[in-house]
């Protein structure tokens, strides 16, 4: 009798087990996708669902659509901006020297433009905003009072899309700090490892709005 009670005791332990191991798996955040608030940290999943935590040590459990009115804005801009990038083809050294001169005869937001997104070592803040230009544009305004900030336009599939852009910085630690002193309520903020080169983006495709 005992015999047969443990052996349904490791039937149940390994059920367990391997229960466990699924939702681990399953459990387990995308490292290339990661947003954040002031209060938040949020990553996306294998299975496309965004959850968030407040704290290091907590779970993933809280939804996107919990914090953020524009869930479905966060992941579909990140995804446009990187399909977007295509190979850069071999440029003859005679047009990188005009591409050059004329890059750095623009204004001074296209030149900071220029020079902040081939910095790829560093960091930058990406405030996603989706269509509205009145709130891209008063977005901005509240995001430039703490840190120098630019407002870019997309081209989406419904017209333009606003992100703003806000950094230099060193590391993802200075960046998060830099982060608490938002507190933009219901706006995710994706910290980018490797940011998006100018002369990686069709002209067509991201701009300074007028």
């Amino acid at each position: 009798m005992m015999h047969g009670h443990n052996i349904g005791r490791q039937v149940v332990l390994g059920a367990l087990v391997i229960l466990s191991a699924a939702v681990s798996a399953t459990e387990r955040p995308l490292n290339s996708h990661a947003a954040y608030t002031a209060d938040w940290e949020c990553r996306a999943f294998s299975d496309g669902d965004w959850l968030c935590r407040t704290s290091s040590e907590s779970d993933f459990t809280v939804p996107l659509d919990a914090i953020a009115s524009r869930r479905s804005s966060i992941p579909n801009t990140l995804s446009a901006l990187q399909k977007r990038v295509s190979p850069l083809a071999q440029v003859a050294p005679s047009e990188k020297t005009s591409m050059s001169h004329s890059m750095f005869s623009t204004t001074p937001d296209v030149r900071r433009l220029i020079m902040m997104l081939q910095r790829e070592e560093a960091f930058t803040i990406l405030w996603y905003v989706g269509n509205n230009r009145a709130e891209a544009k008063r977005m901005r305004h509240a995001v430039d009072h703490i840190d120098e900030a630019m407002l870019l336009a997309l081209d989406g599939r419904d017209g333009k899309e606003y992100v703003i852009v806000s950094g230099l910085f060193p590391d993802q630690a200075a960046a998060r700090r830099d982060l608490n002193k938002h507190s933009v309520a219901g706006h995710l903020a994706s910290l980018q490892p490797s940011p998006l080169r100018v002369r990686d983006l069709s002209p067509h495709t991201i701009s300074l709005p007028d």
